[in-house]
């Protein structure tokens, strides 16, 4: 018959006892701090992102209770003709040896109902041909208190045409005098358009 001796758990341990259980804690216990210390950050992090979205929105819109008196402000009226399109037309006149160079004179820009949005005489220097027979300008007209200058000229034009439809006939050559460009999708020059346009037959060169 076999005998089995069984080891009372409340005896005192051996020193060599004591030794390995000493050993064995210490190669537990830093994995074990490494796991407490993960799940109590992760577990800080869920508190924190709970505060914070339980915490009120800055960015709520707090918005005024409106009576049923209450008017709303007009929206922007929808553009017209009258703001989208513009004529334009320059005068020059003669400068330099015998009056052959041409310098701007006078500006005009009237809108689509005709009505005139600019009209003013620009100041030019040393003046040998007023071309008066053609651009209607005298002398008078450049020493008037309507004469500007050329720089303010070209920046009220520039600020009105700007995103506008810009009407003319050899609208090159004034776009040139103001030293501007403006979009050819928006330009609409009757120098260019075919139906205005004359038509030369080869044979006896007669126009239609």
């Amino acid at each position: 018959m076999f005998k089995f001796h069984v080891q009372d758990s409340t005896a005192p341990l051996t020193p060599i006892e004591q030794g390995q259980d000493a050993r064995d804690d210490c190669q537990s216990s830093p994995s074990t701090a490494s796991r407490d210390s993960q799940g109590s950050g992760r577990t800080g992090k869920l508190g924190s992102r709970r505060r914070r979205s339980r915490a009120p929105s800055k960015n709520i819109e707090k918005r005024p209770y409106h009576s049923p008196s209450h008017v709303s402000p007009p929206h922007d009226k929808p553009m017209t003709k009258n703001d989208m399109y513009f004529a334009l037309d320059c005068e020059m006149v003669g400068v330099g040896p015998e009056g052959l160079e041409s310098a701007l004179a006078r500006v005009v820009m009237v809108n689509w109902a005709e009505e005139v949005v600019l009209d003013t005489f620009v100041k030019v220097a040393h003046v040998t041909d007023y071309r008066t027979f053609v651009s209607g300008i005298t002398a008078e007209d450049l020493e008037g208190s309507r004469v500007m200058e050329l720089a303010d000229v070209r920046n009220l034009v520039r600020i009105t045409l700007s995103g506008k439809i810009l009407i003319g006939h050899a609208l090159e050559n004034d776009l040139k005098a103001l030293n501007i460009t403006h979009p050819w999708h928006d330009i609409r020059d009757s120098a260019t358009y075919a139906p205005f346009m004359r038509e030369i037959l080869s044979d006896d060169k007669k126009l239609l």
